[in-house]
Order: structure tokens, then C-alpha cells, then sequence
């Protein structure tokens, strides 16, 4: 295994590592008027994520786009999945709640960004490919 790889994989699983670590730390503050927002962890919005194009996001679909980039070494994939993460941040501004009407979104916490060094890495991962186009 080349010099290379072996950096690849060592990035492979800490971004994986990190993934798992951003599923329990906050990562979207929701309220009101933003005062005391309610933080939600990185799981809830994992699990509610493929409704999102219901209120026109599409951000959660970098993850799977993230694991093709990483089994496969995709560079598309890669930098499809760092677009929408990012793409996220700019056009997330409410989240639909039971009751009528939604909660404006006040801030992103550490999960965000561990999600958005997630892809980062993983697009990385996938130009330091050696013989390999994607």
C-alpha cells in the first residue's frame, strides 16, 4: 500500500470517527426570537433529513453522496456532497414544526461545521486517489 493510500485511509476514518461524534453534539439552534434558542443534535436532523426536500432542502443527500465519494474515490460525488453542505448554511433560515407555521433558524453549532469538515475531508481523501479519475 502505497505512502498515499495509507494517508487516505487514515482520513477515511477520521472522518468517519467524526461523523459518528457530530451525531450527539448540537448542530442547528431553533427558536422563537432566538434568545434562548433549542439546540438540536446532529441525529435529529440525520433522521428528519430525507424530508427535507419537502421544504426545499436538499443538504442531507451529501451524505450518501460523502460514503459514494469515500467507497469509491468519486471526485463528483466529493465535490457535489461539499456543495450541498455549504449550500445548507445559506438556505436553511426556518424548520417546519408540528404546530402551524416554523421556527426560524438562529444558528449552526459544532455539528454543522464537524459535517462540513466531514465532506472537506472526504473531497480530499478523494484527490489524493492515486490512478484513479472520477
Amino acid at each position: 500500500m502505497s505512502y498515499a493510500n495509507r494517508i487516505r485511509n487514515m482520513l477515511l476514518w477520521a472522518t468517519l470517527g467524526l461523523f459518528v461524534l457530530l451525531m450527539f453534539l448540537p448542530a442547528v439552534a431553533i427558536g422563537g426570537q432566538c434568545v434562548k434558542p433549542d439546540w438540536g443534535a446532529g441525529y435529529v436532523y440525520f433522521f428528519i433529513g430525507p424530508l427535507g426536500p419537502f421544504e426545499g432542502q436538499f443538504g442531507w443527500f451529501a451524505n450518501p453522496l460523502m460514503l459514494f465519494a469515500a467507497l469509491k474515490a468519486n471526485r463528483i460525488s466529493a465535490i457535489v456532497s461539499v456543495g450541498l453542505v455549504v449550500l445548507t448554511a445559506f438556505t436553511l433560515r426556518s424548520m417546519p414544526t408540528i404546530e402551524p407555521g416554523n421556527l426560524p433558524v438562529c444558528g449552526f453549532g459544532i455539528a454543522y461545521f464537524a459535517w462540513l469538515t466531514c465532506a472537506i475531508l472526504i473531497l480530499i481523501s478523494t484527490f489524493m486517489t492515486v490512478g484513479r479519475k472520477g
